[in-house]
């Protein structure tokens, strides 16, 4: 008898749109365009890894590519935005552009600094967890204009980050922070990347060190864990304590990450500093992806007001 052939169970193929992430959450490219130096191709790793998880933290361009090739790939794949960093005789520069019909931003970089400018600007080595690139950083705006192009900028750079639920949102997830500030003075914009940290409030910093298996790696001038924990002659001085001000302190409606940070503690919450930092300045604002109608040039007498097409809706 005829031997029967074995069934191969074919396996269903995965939601293009759900590669990058959640299928809500806006999703984007960070890409460099034509001859770039080293620290750009650095700055474009050190943003893809902020925008993570919904990037392509892993994407490759060749230089046959050209940016409606990335546009093609954007639409299966449910890519909202692009940042394209590229540089000239005159500067850096980095353009923020809403798939597919635009509008597109442009800015000038005036300075930046990589993470790893900023991890070897610290007095102490700090380490950070891979857990904190697992949920998409937050949003925080600050003194951006409420004319036209400010409203414009504000709404972009909103749309680039998932929207914050208050009401939904589970504290454990809050990890990270993008914060951008914008000078009236100098119209550049500032912005700045954090881990957000939780130091339990009223408990000695040997006790959580040793809840955090954070020991010290010389012990040998301790008999055991006892003389640790008491410190020398049984007394823990005031600075060990890292008492915080009142005014970062919080009673934790959920539990936090950390250790000791539980459901009902008193926590202090601290910022620190991941990196990149930008410095930045608004040159352009055209209709739309990636061209199309000047709606605003900074040097030059453009008026928003008169020449914004009613095809981009601003929040009142």
């Amino acid at each position: 008898m005829p031997k029967k052939s074995k069934s191969r169970s074919q396996k269903s193929e995965p939601d293009p749109s759900t590669v990058l992430g959640a299928k809500k959450d806006p999703k984007c490219f960070v890409l460099q365009m034509g001859t770039v130096g080293e620290s750009i191709k650095r700055l474009k790793q050190d943003l893809r890894r902020m925008m993570e998880p919904n990037t392509a933290a892993r994407l490759k361009e060749a230089r046959s590519n050209v940016l409606k090739d990335f546009l093609v790939m954007a639409g299966p794949l449910g890519v909202t935005h692009m940042m394209v960093l590229s540089s000239t005789q005159f500067g850096s520069y980095l353009r923020v552009s809403k798939t597919p019909q635009g509008p597109t931003m442009t800015f000038k970089l005036d300075t930046y600094s990589l993470v790893s400018d900023v991890a070897a600007s610290k007095k102490r080595a700090v380490s950070y967890h891979a857990n904190v690139y697992i949920h998409a950083p937050f949003l925080i705006l600050n003194n951006f204009p409420k004319d036209e192009a400010g409203r414009l900028m504000s709404t972009l750079f909103r749309n680039l980050f998932p929207a914050m639920n208050v009401q939904t949102m589970k504290l454990a997830e809050c990890r990270r922070v993008v914060l951008m500030t914008y000078s009236n003075e100098t119209k550049m914009i500032e912005l700045r990347h954090y881990e957000v940290t939780g130091t339990v409030q009223g408990v000695d910093r040997r006790f959580r060190r040793l809840a955090a298996d954070r020991l010290p790696k010389n012990l040998g001038k301790v008999n055991d864990i006892a003389d640790y924990m008491m410190g020398e002659g049984g007394a823990t001085s005031a600075s060990e304590g890292e008492e915080d001000d009142a005014e970062n302190t919080v009673e934790l409606e959920q539990k936090f990450n950390g250790a000791g940070n539980l459901q009902g503690a008193k926590t202090a919450i601290r910022l620190k500093e991941i990196g990149p930092r930008i410095t930045m300045q608004l040159i352009k604002i055209q209709e739309d992806f990636n061209g199309g109608k000047v709606l605003f040039h900074e040097h030059s007498n453009f008026n928003l007001n008169s020449t914004f097409n009613l095809k981009f809706s601003l929040p009142t």
